[in-house]
Order: C-alpha cells, then sequence, then structure tokens
C-alpha cells in the first residue's frame, strides 16, 4: 500500500512563509480544535519495532493561529502556537530497523531531521550568521518559531539502565536548547538594530549641526572683520 503523501514546502516570492501542502482548518470550539488534531495524529506513521510496540515514525507539527476577538475591555489580542511531537532518534540495531528497508529509510529520515535540528541549535547558539534551516523541512517548518517565539522543549526519557545512553544524549540535546534564546535572540538584534539606525540618526545630526555652528561662526568673525574696517 502507498504510504502518505509528503509534505511539500517551499518559500513565496518576496515572503518569509512557508507553503504547506497540508489542511487549514478553521474551529470556533474545543471539541473541533481537538478532532483537528486528532485528525493530525491520524496521518502520523507508526510502526512496530524491537523497542516499542507502536514506535512513531514520522514527527508530528501543529500550528494554532488565533485572532484578535472583541469583548467588554477591548480587543483581546491573537498569537500563535507551535506544537512539534518529534519522533525519537533511533538506534537502527536496538530497533531492529536494519532487517527491515521500510523502518531504516524511515529511521534515517528521522535521524537526519534530528540531526538538522541539532545543526539549527548549535549555529543559533554560536550566533553564527548562517543558521541552516533548509537543511531539513522540520527546521524549515520550524525557522520562524524559532526566530520569533519563545521555546518551550519537554524531553521523554526512559528510566531504564538498558537506555541510560540514549537518556544522556536527549538530555545533552535538552541542555543545548535550554542554553539558546531563540525568539528573544532575534528581537534582541532588532533592537540592537534600531538603537545603531538611532544613534546614527543623532550623529549625523550633530555633525550638520556642527557644521551649522562652524559656518555661522565664520559669518560672524567676517561680520566683525568688515565692520572693523569700516570703522578705520
Amino acid at each position: 500500500a502507498a504510504g502518505p503523501p509528503v509534505m511539500q514546502c517551499s518559500r513565496r516570492d518576496g515572503q518569509g512563509r512557508m507553503v504547506l501542502d497540508c489542511a487549514n482548518l478553521e474551529v470556533d470550539s474545543f471539541a473541533a480544535a481537538e478532532a483537528a488534531l486528532q485528525r493530525g495524529y491520524g496521518a502520523r506513521a507508526a510502526g512496530k519495532t524491537l523497542c516499542n510496540e507502536s514506535s512513531s515514525r514520522s514527527h508530528v507539527l501543529l500550528f494554532v493561529q488565533t485572532w484578535p476577538w472583541p469583548d467588554d475591555t477591548g480587543a483581546v489580542p491573537g498569537g500563535r502556537l507551535v506544537l512539534a511531537d518529534l519522533a525519537g532518534s533511533e538506534n537502527v540495531h536496538r530497533s531492529g530497523a536494519n532487517d527491515d528497508p521500510r523502518l531504516l529509510a524511515e529511521a534515517k529520515a528521522i535521524n537526519r531531521s534530528l540531526s538538522a535540528l541539532a545543526d539549527v541549535v548549535e549555529a543559533t547558539a554560536k550566533r553564527q550568521q548562517f543558521v541552516p534551516y533548509r537543511n531539513s523541512r522540520l527546521t524549515m517548518l520550524l525557522e520562524e518559531s524559532f526566530a520569533q517565539s519563545k521555546v518551550l522543549v519537554v524531553v521523554h526519557v526512559s528510566p531504564l539502565l538498558r537506555d541510560s545512553t540514549d537518556t544522556g544524549h536527549s538530555l545533552q540535546f535538552a541542555g543545548r536548547v535550554r542554553a539558546v534564546d531563540f525568539g528573544a535572540q532575534r528581537l534582541r538584534a532588532e533592537q540592537e538594530d534600531r538603537l545603531r539606525a538611532a544613534h546614527q540618526r543623532s550623529s549625523d545630526e550633530n555633525s550638520r549641526l556642527r557644521q551649522q555652528l562652524e559656518q555661522l561662526r565664520k559669518e560672524k568673525e567676517l561680520a566683525e572683520k568688515q565692520s572693523q574696517e569700516r570703522l578705520q
């Protein structure tokens, strides 16, 4: 049987937003929102591995956009919430994916996308000029959120001793994410740009005023000199 369709995403010309091959659902109640969420989870790929009876074989991203709504005290501001339920990184030897071409391909795709996410976190933490968002659909979709939002990460780890290595890796990644100030970094950079622009405008204005004062001083000296010459 054919698998779920591959989501395509690309940039619009002149826009920073993604064009997604997915459904936009408008809801007006909690029940409708829950039904939309379940519909999204229903499209998620899952499969049995040696580690998990129902292993996630794909990520799930839910974008919730709320719009301003007037009430007795005025307009209630809108906002955007992005929920990303990520499939876990997978050791293909332990999971048995090595023996199943489909599971192996899915595991490689999951691990590549998580590696791309780690690269974005590292580049952002180091304040690099170039952040490799376009290396994965996952990071492309999360770019706007990372650049403008507060980020909260919940890590699901195993308490079992046999999983201690994977648990350690997950906690290390969570620590790296926690140390990065994604949205605030962009806002801080924009604020610094505005301050630099304001400082430049102030500097230009001061320079212009100094030139005017110097010109007035010269004109005054010339007028005084001409006045003295006439008196003589």
